[in-house]
């Protein structure tokens, strides 16, 4: 699926070669064709490769998959993105499986920030992120102690 992803045909075609599963579906109900679709590089590539390798679109393959945020992710987290403290990021998660991302901070003396917004899709330990625009991103998280992690990074303060 990251490979998918990322636009990287090579390594597409490597995985194909080597047996992998082109219809298997993650915990969100996406699959490397799902993917592939939102790629910046390669994108008709890598859908027409996973298609001659049997991929399906995910409505025909895929097991049915809960697509409402679990409510213990709904809410606006906030905290640092480094150990540095110099980003500081903003994730707010909503009932309408929409979410909104920001950091702000200073980097080398230079004001810097960076945001999206779009669909999410979550189980109770994994989320998707759809921005507009963009690739969809995956990650696994935990809330413990009303922090939120994701990927084993730095936890985010849940704050609303």
């Amino acid at each position: 699926m990251m490979a998918s992803q990322s636009g990287n045909l090579k390594l597409v075609n490597l995985l194909i070669k080597s047996g992998a599963d082109v219809n298997v579906i993650n915990k969100v109900g996406d699959s490397a064709l799902s993917y592939a679709k939102g790629a910046a590089e390669n994108k008709n590539e890598i859908v027409k490769a996973l298609e001659n390798a049997g991929a399906k679109p995910v409505a025909a393959s895929a097991k049915a998959v809960s697509k409402t945020v679990p409510a213990s992710l709904v809410g606006t987290w906030k905290g640092y993105q480094t150990d540095d403290k110099l980003i500081m990021a903003t994730f707010v998660v909503n009932k309408n499986n929409t979410y909104t991302y920001s950091a702000v901070g200073k980097v080398g003396g230079q004001s810097v920030s960076f945001s999206h917004k779009g669909e999410i899709v979550a189980s109770e330990d994994t989320y998707t992120l759809k921005p507009e625009g963009q690739a969809s991103a995956t990650y696994s998280y935990k809330i413990v102690n009303g922090k939120l992690s994701a990927n084993n990074g730095r936890p985010l303060d849940k704050v609303k």
